[in-house]
């Protein structure tokens, strides 16, 4: 009798549980059991990353479940073994990552990240699956992480790490207006922030100027490893390409940066969405004093452009 009590107590309890979750997150079709989904935070201020979960195979989130309750906090706010449901469930403001299997049937773990982004385009996307044939895939589409099964809990906290500095880089940190910096060493600056931006490799970075260097022209894939990477071989360089692509796409999304790398048939252009950099403004300014001086135009106004040249080259001068 009295375990009969205990079970309908436990039953209420689960309900209660269940129908608090609804109201906040909305109503998950495809969640097992929500009394597993829940890590709480520490006291204090919020730090619980929260989660979806995607996998046609329920042992494999149930092994990543329990790794993420570990590692902590998490919150899984959904666990899907159909694709379609999760994304019908998915909102922006409730979920800060998704953890998507690849191989499923109905809708492939890339399709469904597309569909991820398309709804809330910073979404950080971590992909976990066993086969590493769809890494460049993954990484082209600027995904956070790329796990293979059996997922390493030292590899599983790498991916956690990368969630939460996305996080904390996607915090408004100011009001600054985006601003490309060439002469003194090259920098990124604004998107709502006032300090440089951070790269996360000095790779990415060399090659965002390499791409800024070339004007918004597609640079072909062979020139970018050969400049970039000339003594690793085809396939690591061809990699390391494509990782630093996927961390500049990331870090443009994470900085509310204007830019967007575009890919064609063999190459990458940059396109900086009207920002110019500061070395082409000082051509710009360049060729104005160059005309101005074979028209022979008023002595005061290339006096000016002189002036302003070397104002933006950090120096001092005389124009007479």
């Amino acid at each position: 009798m009295d375990q009969t009590r205990r079970d309908e107590a436990k039953t209420k309890t689960e309900a209660a549980a269940e129908e608090n979750l609804s109201s906040r997150f909305g109503v998950f079709e495809g969640i097992r059991n929500p009394m597993q989904w829940v890590y709480p935070a520490a006291t204090g201020e919020r730090t619980m990353i929260r989660v979806m979960l995607v996998d046609d195979e329920e042992n494999a989130m149930d092994v990543l479940e329990i790794l993420l309750g570990e590692i902590g906090p998490f919150e899984i706010v959904g666990r899907f073994t159909n694709p379609l449901e999760a994304v019908r469930a998915f909102k922006p403001a409730v979920c800060d990552a998704v953890f998507l299997d690849i191989d499923m049937s109905g809708l492939s773990g890339m399709e469904l990240a597309r569909m991820f982004r398309d709804i809330d385009p910073g979404i950080e996307v971590v992909f976990t699956t066993a086969y590493s044939q769809y890494a460049i895939e993954a990484f082209d589409l600027g995904s956070t992480d790329y796990l293979l099964k059996p997922i390493r809990k030292d590899r599983l906290e790498k991916a956690v790490s990368r969630i939460k500095k996305a996080g904390t880089a996607a915090s408004p940190g100011g009001t600054g207006k985006p601003a490309v910096t060439c002469m003194g060493g090259f920098a990124i600056t604004g998107g709502g922030e006032d300090r440089p931006v951070s790269w996360r490799t000095n790779k990415e970075r060399e090659l965002c100027a390499l791409l800024v260097h070339h004007g918004g022209q597609f640079v072909d894939q062979s020139y970018i490893i050969e400049t970039l990477w000339p003594d690793s071989g085809p396939d690591t360089a061809r990699m390391y390409m494509y990782t630093c692509v996927s961390y500049m796409r990331r870090t443009f999304d994470t900085h509310n940066l204007p830019f967007s790398l575009l890919r064609n048939g063999s190459g990458y252009r940059l396109s900086l969405g009207g920002v110019r950099p500061d070395v082409a403004e000082l051509e710009e300014l360049l060729e104005r004093s160059v005309r101005e001086l074979l028209d022979l135009e008023p002595e005061p106004e290339t006096t000016a452009l002189y002036r302003e040249i070397t104002a933006m080259q950090g120096g001092t001068g005389n124009a007479d």
